[in-house]
């Protein structure tokens, strides 16, 4: 009986000094991992654009983190946007006509620590991969798709809500960015919204 209680005891000091280390570490700190994945909305070359992001970052301080992200492209408003890209008669590809996908990587700045609430600004360069075809290889099928690689510049700007494990979040983006083909220029900047759920290693 007095090792069943003696286990006991101790039982409960484990589980209150985790419940403590765990209350400590709520939130923004030193060494924090953290992950997401949502859907974004973007608004830029006169359309919604659809997109699937997600994420990671690891703390490098209490306030700065390094941050890298990928979006998928996932189609738009614009009627034109198809699996098969259509242009106009001009040779010139209509927003909705082109694709892209987007690498971010960068710094991101937590003005709080040790909160369940976060607020945070960043700054992170990128690139497009963007996907095109135009009115005058559209008789060549998927053979006459163009490919290419273009600069990104993104600010972003956003709030979080931390448990245990998980966050959730919502973030504002500004992207800036125009693919340039000797053909041709396409506008890549919008403006995007994504909210979602994240995780959290401790």
């Amino acid at each position: 009986m007095e090792k069943i209680k003696r286990i006991s005891v101790l039982a409960l000091l484990c589980v209150v000094c985790i419940s403590a280390e765990a209350q400590k570490k709520t939130g923004i700190h030193q060494y924090l991992i953290r992950t997401t994945g949502s859907f974004a909305f973007g608004y830029g070359g006169k359309e919604w654009r659809y997109h699937i992001y997600g994420e990671a970052g690891f703390l490098l301080t209490d306030k700065t983190e390094f941050n890298g992200g990928i979006n998928l492209g996932v189609g738009s408003s614009n009627p034109n946007s198809l699996d098969y890209f259509q242009g106009n008669k001009t040779g010139n590809i209509n927003p909705g006509d082109y694709r892209w996908h987007g690498y971010w990587a960068g710094l991101k700045y937590h003005f709080l620590t040790d909160k369940n609430m976060d607020v945070y600004v960043g700054l992170q360069p990128g690139l497009a991969m963007v996907i095109a075809q135009p009115h005058f290889s559209e008789q060549l099928g998927n053979a006459g798709r163009e490919m290419g690689i273009a600069p990104l510049v993104s600010e972003c700007a956003g709030i979080a809500y931390y448990a245990s494990v998980f966050h959730v979040y919502a973030e504002l983006r500004m992207i800036q960015g125009k693919y340039n083909s000797p053909r041709y220029s396409l506008p890549l900047s919008e403006v995007r919204l994504s909210f979602g759920l994240g995780f959290n290693i401790n």
